[in-house]
């Protein structure tokens, strides 16, 4: 009935348990929502139903659902689309954040459906058949990530291709339930996908030459953030120039000489990058390297120095080769002696090259760190053999991820990088050793520096911000120095 009466705004996987039709994949879905009976029905990925009762009654309860999701706006949209080559179907997902909207980090689910399979029950509708590897994607706001995938029918769907759906959604990375479902997009057979909504398919545009695909993708470019702009009036578009290598240092498929032609962005030290960049977050990456043996009573550790303050979650992705093979053989990890979390905590193989990843909450590392080294613990449950391996050695390492600070100071959070206001003692737009001599008189005093300098700022030598010039400006004018 919900399908019936929502078909637009309805996306339906039906799983089944402990049939003939049942899947390991879906089997997988059943544990991520942690089923206790069925039926079960999750919507968006935050509401859970268990049970059904009567027709009427369920329709009342899953209508309530929807009704409360339909209600929560979303900044996420998804165009799908499908090329086919005999019984492969070439799928992409467009996944976009709306201007406006939220950054967000995303997993991109792409399945296959079967729709009244099987015949028995009559009331069977969107049966799972398969699904491509996921991805985890980060989408700005105003930007797009593209995900594509092949699937192959099996001879059940490609004997009823008017029931073939493709259904796709991009939900939070959680490993388990709740996560919430952003957004979701549904094509039926046969496959045809119309982003400019011109009535004719994409293909068939970029066929005809009505529509431009300078990066070969499928999607007409006009589709694309910057295809229906063109900054400079030289007739390529701004995202086929983004694409062909324009600069785009903030990546809003808009040439960075435009900005600047434009007066909507700044390169206050004429150093190639927008201010913007100049000032964002830099990525950070540290290798713990090889540590072993790893196991109860040989747990393992490690520093980084100076570890760095993150501007994103921080993303510890951790190999293991040991002891792995039960839900209680696991590893704890902990940042100076905060617990962060667990890896390894689902069931593995002994003796095998294992992977997991653990996320730490920005706030969470920082707080932990609190601007010094990071010390890193890897503790293992009592239930791991250092020695479980025999003569092969045990052990572990890790990779952290995350976005570090920018080398580009800027001390009062103006969003000016500090080189462009403050140390430039002899108004000559840098700072360098030249400016040495300026900011020794500013310590002296006001009038001697205004005396040699009468054209510039002795503010300008007020390094840290605090309105004078004194001493303490001379640690902050050295790091204005060493960032040229």
């Amino acid at each position: 009935m919900m399908l019936n009466n929502f078909p637009d705004t309805v996306a339906l996987v039906e799983y089944h348990l402990g049939d003939g039709y049942s899947t390991s994949w879906g089997n997988n879905r059943w544990y991520f929502y942690d089923g206790s009976g069925t039926p079960t029905v999750w919507v968006d990925g935050t509401r859970e139903h268990v049970g059904a009762g009567s027709t009427s009654s369920a329709y009342s309860t899953y209508l309530n659902s929807y009704n409360v999701r339909q209600a929560v706006a979303t900044d996420v949209t998804i165009e799908l689309g499908a090329a086919m080559n005999d019984e492969t179907a070439t799928i992409t997902a467009y996944v976009c954040v709306e201007a406006g909207g939220d950054a967000r980090d995303m997993r991109i689910y792409i399945t296959q459906v079967l729709d009244h399979y099987p015949s028995s029950p009559s009331y069977s509708h969107n049966t799972f058949k398969q699904a491509a590897s996921t991805a985890d994607i980060h989408v700005e706001p105003g930007n797009c990530e593209t995900v594509q995938r092949s699937l192959t029918f099996d001879s059940t769907s490609w004997a009823n291709q008017e029931d073939i759906r493709i259904i796709a959604w991009a939900q939070e990375q959680e490993s388990d339930a709740p996560a919430e479902v952003f957004q979701a997009a549904v094509i039926s057979w046969p496959f045809m996908t119309d982003c400019n909504n011109n009535g004719i398919s994409d293909s068939e545009d970029i066929a005809s030459g009505y529509s431009e695909d300078c990066d070969e993708n499928g999607i007409p470019d006009e589709c694309q953030p910057g295809g229906d702009q063109d900054c400079d009036n030289d007739g390529e578009s701004d995202f086929c120039e983004v694409y062909f290598g324009a600069q785009d240092c903030n990546e809003n498929w808009t040439p960075d000489e435009c900005e600047l032609d434009a007066g909507t962005a700044f390169d206050c030290n004429g150093n190639g990058l927008l201010d913007e960049c100049d000032l964002a977050p830099v990525p950070y990456t540290h290798d713990s390297g090889v540590l072993s043996p790893i196991g109860y009573d040989s747990p393992q550790s490690y520093t980084i120095a100076g570890a760095p303050f993150a501007y994103s979650d921080v993303t510890l992705d951790v190999t293991a080769y040991g002891d792995l093979n039960t839900t209680a053989d696991y590893l704890r990890i902990y940042v100076n002696g905060v617990s962060v979390g667990n890896v390894f905590d689902d069931t593995r193989q002994d003796c095998e090259e294992e992977e997991d990843t653990l996320v730490i909450e920005a706030d969470t590392w920082n707080a932990a760190v609190a601007g010094g080294d990071a010390f890193i613990e890897i503790t293992p449950t009592p239930f791991v053999l250092t020695q479980a391996c025999g003569s092969i050695d045990t052990w572990v390492s890790v990779e952290l991820s995350c976005d570090g600070p920018s080398p580009m100071p800027d001390l009062n959070g103006n969003g000016v990088p500090d080189v462009c206001e403050r140390g430039d003692m002899n108004c000559d737009t840098y700072v360098n050793f030249d400016d040495i001599d300026g900011f020794v008189l500013a310590i002296v005093g006001q009038d001697s520096y205004e005396a040699e300098y009468p054209d510039c700022e002795w503010i300008h030598g007020d390094c840290d911000f605090n309105d004078v010039v004194n001493f303490d400006d001379i640690e902050y004018f050295i790091t204005l120095q060493t960032s040229q």
